[in-house]
């Protein structure tokens, strides 16, 4: 029976992701095992037409760079494209899908230059894929996610454990060694984040709702 779930995002998303688990019957723990630090300021306009964004969190940092709000913000997913809106973009693009799409969806609308706003830990090559199109395009490294040292105590035991990522998943097989992380269920939001766990239940698509929905495929 899967009664706590421990949620592993990090700030800022992770209270809202405890929040549709407890919606969901069940009974949230937080545990980010990534802790956000900003490494600089957001980057100047420069002469870019537009900015593009692959993570919640870069869009969420840049909630103060009203420098930027003019650009049309290209973002890799809704969920994306709903925290840029919410941080101030009056103009966002939503390639739902992943990086590969983003690229594609940028080259067809034919701006240039373009600023990648991102973490340190960046999945594919957005720059790279917009530079070989003939499109100008830099990156601006935002933030990284630094590793937790430990899990939290959990008194009541862990039934089933979410992870949003590999880098995620990679810190938690490093922590949950013991009783209760090492014998709680795992739901991944992809297939590269459960690997390495056996019987991990898997999202159907890259996304928090449809991980929610593996996580709710496991009650009673």
């Amino acid at each position: 029976m899967i009664n706590t779930v421990a949620v592993t995002r990090p700030h800022p998303q992770l209270c809202g992701t405890m929040a549709k688990v407890a919606a969901r019957g069940f009974k949230p723990l937080a545990a980010p095992v990534l802790r956000l630090e900003r490494l600089g300021p957001a980057p100047a306009a420069g002469g870019a037409k537009a900015i593009a964004l692959t993570s919640r969190t870069a869009a969420a940092l840049l909630q103060d760079a009203d420098h930027l709000k003019t650009l049309p913000a290209f973002c890799v997913g809704n969920a994306t494209a709903r925290e840029a809106a919410a941080a101030g973009f009056p103009r966002t693009i939503s390639a739902d899908g992943d990086v590969d799409a983003l690229a594609r969806k940028i080259i067809a609308a034919g701006v240039s230059p373009v600023i990648h706003v991102c973490g340190e830990d960046f999945r594919g090559d957005l720059v790279g894929a917009l530079r070989a199109a003939g499109a100008a395009a830099e990156r601006a490294v935002l933030y990284r996610m630094a590793p937790a040292k430990a899990l939290p105590d959990a008194p009541d035991g862990v039934d089933a454990v979410l992870l949003f990522s590999p880098r995620s998943a990679m810190v938690f097989a490093a922590l949950g060694t013991d009783p209760p992380w090492s014998t709680a269920r795992v739901v991944a939001i992809s297939q590269a984040a459960a690997a390495g766990f056996s019987g991990a239940a898997i999202a159907a698509r890259p996304t928090e709702a449809a991980l929610l929905d593996a996580l709710s495929a496991l009650a009673p």
